[in-house]
C-alpha cells in the first residue's frame, strides 16, 4: 500500500493514499519539541513509539479523533483544544455535546501530580496505562460499569496497589477485587455511589458490604450476583427500594441468595427484612428455603416472598392478612401454613406458585381475592366454615378437580374455578354461580369440560361452556330454582351447552343417571351433529356409550359408520354395528350412504 507523508513545524505525518485524509497512521516528532501542534487526527493505539520532550499538545480545529498510546507521549502536562471534540485539560478527553466526556489519555503521570476527572463519564482501555498518579481530582460521573472498559487502569498505580477490605478502587470504581476474601466491603462512604468495572464477576463472593443504595444498585447482571449483599447505610429507603434490592432478578450464572440491611428504618432477621419495630416484613432474601415469621408480625409488604426460592412457609396468628402478590411466583414453594387470624388472601398472593400441590384454609378467612391461587399447582383445596366469597380467577389456571363449598359462602366472582374443575359440592347456593362456573367457549377441550354439581342432596351436570344466548343470570334463574325447589327432581341443562359434542355427553349423563326423557329425545334429534362432533374431536368412548345405550336412530348409525372406520375408531364401529343388528338391521343390508 502506497503512503503520503506530509510535514509541519518539526513533525511528520504519514498518511495512507487517500488525498482527503484527515487522520495520520503514524507520525514522527523532532527532538526538543516541547510545545506539539495536531494538525490531524491520529489513529495508532498500538504505537511502539515514544516522544518524551513533548509536554504540550493543542489540537487543531479540524481534529476529530486521536487514539494513541500513554506512552506516546508520556510526559504531557497539558491538553489545550481548539476543536470542539475534546476539552482542554491535562488529559485527552473526548467531549461529546457537552454531556458525556471520555477518558481516553492520563498519559504517564507521576505519583502525586493531579490527574482531572471532573465530568468523566466514560473510561477507555489502556487510559492509565504507564500512570503513577493516584490524585484524582473527584469522582467519575459514570452512569455504570459498561462505560469503564475492562483494561481502563490496566498496568497504572491503581493496578498495583494492595486489596483494603478485598477491593481495589479507583475513585469510586471497583477496578477489582479479591475472590478469596470472605467480605468485601465497598469504600463508598464519600461518593455518590461506587462503580464495578466492566467484567466483574461478584458470583464467587460470598458477602459484599456496600453504604450506598445508589452503589448496591449498581450489582446486576453485568456483575452477576455476591452470594450476600449487605447494605449498611444512614439512607432511608422506601419499602420499594429494599425489594428491589432484595429480589434483584436471577441471571444465567447466579442470582442474589441473601440481602441484609441495616439502618434506622430497617432490620434484617435469617435473611428477612422487617421494619424496625418488628411489626412488618417488607422483603425476604431470594434464597431463602424455609420461612418460620414469629409471633408479633402483623402484616406484609406487597411483594415480600415475590420470585423468591423458599420452600416452606408459617405464618404468625398475629398477622390479619396476607398481601398482594406476597408470595408471587415463588415456583419452589411447597407447603403453607396459616395462621389462625389471617382473614383475607389479598389478589395473586400465591399465584404462580407452580409447586404448591395443597392448601388447608383455615377457618377464619373469609375472602380469597381476585387471582390470589392463579395458575398455580394446586390440584386439591380445602375450604372451611367462615369463607364468604372466592375472587375472581382465585382458582383459575389450577388442577384442582374437586371442591367443596362451606355454608359461609355467599358470593362467588368470574371464573373463580379453574377449567380442570370436574365435581363441585355446596351447601347453599351462592350469587355468582353462573359467571364463575362458565368459561369462554374456545377449543373443544374447553367446550367439553362438563362440571358434577351437588346441592340440597341433588345434583346437576353443568355443562362450562354455555351457549351466548345464556346469560350467566339466566343460568343462575335456572340451577337456583331447581336446587331451591324440592318437588324439581331433575333438570335437563345439556340444550344449555355451546357444542354439539358437549350437548351429547350431558345429555347422556342426564339420560344414564335420572332417565330424562327430553335428554333423550335432544340426543335423537341431534344426534347426527353429536356423533359428528365427537368423532372429529376424538371422543370414542362418550360415542360408543350413546351407541350402546340405544340412543342413535339406525339411520344415524348407518350415516356415521364410514366416519368412525376412517376415524380408525374401531371400537365405535363395532358397537355401531351391534346396535344396527340387534334394532334388526344386518350389516349386509346397511347402506354407508353419508
Amino acid at each position: 500500500m502506497k503512503m503520503r507523508k506530509e510535514a509541519k513545524n518539526g513533525v511528520t505525518y504519514t498518511f495512507e493514499t487517500d488525498d482527503l485524509a484527515s487522520e495520520a497512521i503514524d507520525i514522527e516528532v523532532q527532538p526538543g519539541i516541547e510545545y506539539l501542534i495536531l494538525e490531524y487526527g491520529l489513529n495508532i493505539p498500538e504505537s511502539k513509539k515514544s516522544f518524551s520532550d513533548v509536554k504540550c499538545l493543542t489540537i487543531k480545529k479540524g481534529v476529530k479523533r486521536i487514539e494513541i498510546p500513554n506512552t506516546l507521549f508520556p510526559n504531557v502536562k497539558w491538553v489545550q483544544s481548539e476543536s470542539n471534540r475534546f476539552k482542554t485539560g491535562n488529559c485527552l478527553v473526548l467531549n461529546e455535546g457537552d454531556i458525556f466526556f471520555t477518558l481516553f489519555n492520563t498519559f504517564c503521570k507521576k505519583e502525586g501530580e493531579v490527574i482531572e476527572s471532573d465530568d468523566i463519564t466514560a473510561i477507555k482501555n489502556g487510559a492509565f496505562s504507564g500512570c503513577e498518579s493516584t490524585n484524582l481530582t473527584s469522582a467519575f460521573d459514570a452512569c455504570c460499569g459498561d462505560d469503564i472498559e475492562p483494561d481502563a487502569f490496566a498496568g497504572s498505580a491503581f493496578a498495583k496497589q494492595p486489596f483494603i477490605n478485598g477491593v481495589k478502587m479507583a475513585g469510586n470504581i471497583v477496578i477489582d477485587i479479591d475472590k478469596t476474601s470472605e467480605e468485601i466491603i465497598i469504600p463508598d462512604d464519600d461518593y455518590e455511589k461506587a462503580i464495578f468495572i466492566a467484567n466483574t464477576d461478584l458470583t464467587m463472593v460470598k458477602k459484599l458490604v456496600v453504604h450506598r443504595y445508589e452503589t448496591a444498585r449498581q450489582v446486576s447482571y453485568e456483575t452477576n450476583f455476591p452470594e450476600m449483599l449487605v447494605l449498611d447505610t444512614n439512607d432511608s429507603l422506601s419499602g420499594v427500594e429494599v425489594r428491589e434490592l432484595a429480589h434483584m432478578p436471577s441471571s444465567a450464572v447466579s442470582y442474589l441468595k441473601y440481602f441484609s440491611i441495616s439502618n434506622h428504618d430497617y432490620k434484617t432477621i435469617d435473611g428477612i427484612v422487617y421494619t424496625k419495630n418488628g411489626k412488618m416484613v417488607v422483603a425476604g432474601s431470594l434464597g431463602l428455603e424455609h420461612v418460620v415469621i414469629p409471633e408479633g408480625v402483623e402484616k406484609f409488604g406487597h411483594s415480600a416472598f415475590r420470585n423468591c426460592k423458599i420452600k416452606s412457609v408459617v405464618l404468625p396468628g398475629s398477622m390479619d392478612r396476607i398481601r398482594a402478590k406476597a408470595f408471587y411466583q415463588c415456583k419452589n414453594l411447597k407447603s403453607v401454613r396459616i395462621g389462625d387470624n389471617v382473614d383475607t388472601i389479598e389478589e395473586s398472593a400465591f399465584a404462580e406458585c407452580c409447586s404448591l400441590k395443597h392448601i388447608d384454609i383455615p377457618a377464619g378467612i373469609k375472602t380469597i381475592n381476585d387471582y390470589a391461587f392463579l395458575n398455580s399447582g394446586l390440584e386439591s383445596i380445602e375450604l372451611h366454615e367462615g369463607l364468604l366469597c372466592l375472587g375472581r380467577k382465585a382458582l383459575f389456571g389450577t388442577n384442582i378437580e374437586s371442591v367443596h363449598l362451606p355454608a359461609s359462602v355467599k358470593k362467588l366472582e368470574y371464573n373463580c374455578f379453574g377449567s380442570n374443575l370436574k365435581e363441585l359440592t355446596m351447601e347453599t347456593f351462592p350469587s355468582g354461580f353462573g359467571a364463575a362456573c362458565t368459561m369462554a367457549p374456545g377449543p373443544f377441550d374447553v367446550n367439553d369440560k362438563i362440571m358434577k354439581v351437588y346441592c340440597n342432596g341433588k345434583y346437576l351436570y353443568f355443562p362450562r361452556s354455555i351457549k351466548p344466548s345464556m346469560s350467566s343470570d339466566a343460568i343462575d334463574e335456572v340451577v337456583e330454582y331447581f336446587f331451591k325447589n324440592p318437588r324439581i327432581k331433575t333438570v335437563s341443562m345439556c340444550k344449555y351447552a355451546f357444542s354439539m359434542s358437549c350437548q351429547g355427553k350431558v345429555a347422556l349423563q342426564e339420560c344414564l343417571d335420572f332417565g330424562s326423557e327430553s335428554a333423550r329425545e335432544h340426543i335423537k334429534k341431534y344426534s347426527y351433529y353429536i356423533m359428528s362432533d365427537m368423532i372429529r374431536e376424538g371422543s370414542e368412548e362418550f360415542a360408543a356409550k350413546m351407541v350402546k345405550a340405544g340412543l342413535v336412530p339406525n339411520d344415524i348409525l348407518q350415516k356415521m359408520l364410514p366416519k368412525a372406520e376412517n376415524a380408525e375408531m374401531l371400537t365405535l364401529k363395532a358397537y355401531m354395528l351391534n346396535q344396527l343388528n340387534l334394532n334388526g338391521v344386518h350389516e349386509e343390508k346397511i347402506s354407508y350412504a353419508i
